[in-house]
């Protein structure tokens, strides 16, 4: 298997025995493609909402992380942060957020801003790819496990039209590993499918995906170091 013009991946299997909750498994896809995902398009200063609004949640301030990731023409800055646990009510919940911002900040889109539940680990929307032609930022919701989960860098993968503010679904959550191609025509991922790891190949234009299966041995395994 291969990424458009480079060797697929580079693979490091790891056999675990730990403590903490199974990460998530998805089916693998019955049909060669798939119909296009419905998207999202937030404007200037909006907020997509996924969990319970900032204005019913009980705030106790905790210590907040921050990140950001700069466009390579520098006309954007891709900013994040995610602050919590604090106590809402009678829950352990946290905020988190994704901010794209023009360079000269006539331009903000909010990506995401949100509060959830705060469990076994938590996740947070990070940025993951600028693409060549400067339009599109990828960004990933990064599962943070409490376990030993040693390759994780994404769950799924989301696309914003920086001219527009749009978000695309590419790739739905339940990925442990993503590797975009040079090209950004395909992405390879690794998940667990109840029995074994498979590594896939999914075009992202059209949905069709090509799978393997990763025969690791016996208990749990990770897999991951995907490297185009």
């Amino acid at each position: 298997m291969k990424l458009s013009g480079a060797v697929l991946f580079a693979l490091a299997p790891l056999l675990v025995a730990c403590a903490g909750p199974a990460l998530p498994t998805i089916a693998p896809s019955s049909v060669p493609s798939v119909t296009p995902l419905p998207s999202i398009t937030p404007v200037p200063t909006q907020t997509i909402q996924t969990s319970t609004p900032m204005a019913t949640a009980t705030v106790t301030p905790e210590p907040v992380e921050r990140w950001s990731s700069t466009s390579p023409d520098g006309r954007w800055i891709a900013q994040g942060m995610m602050e919590g646990p604090f106590l809402a009510g009678d829950e352990e919940k946290y905020h988190y957020q994704l901010k794209v911002v023009s360079a000269d900040r006539a331009i903000e889109w909010t990506v995401v801003d949100a509060i959830a539940r705060w469990g076994l680990g938590y996740t947070t929307p990070r940025p993951f790819h600028w693409s060549k032609n400067g339009r599109y930022l990828y960004f990933t919701n990064e599962p943070v496990p409490d376990g030993c989960a040693v390759f994780v860098n994404g769950s799924d993968l989301q696309r914003v039209d920086l001219n527009t503010g749009r978000v695309q679904e590419i790739l739905p959550p339940g990925a442990w590993w993503l590797s975009l191609s040079p090209d950004e025509k395909q992405v390879a991922y690794i998940y667990w499918n109840g029995e074994v790891l498979v590594i896939v190949l999914r075009d992202l234009a059209t949905g069709a995906e090509r799978r393997a299966r990763l025969e690791a041995g016996q208990g749990d395994s990770q897999a991951g170091n995907l490297i185009d």
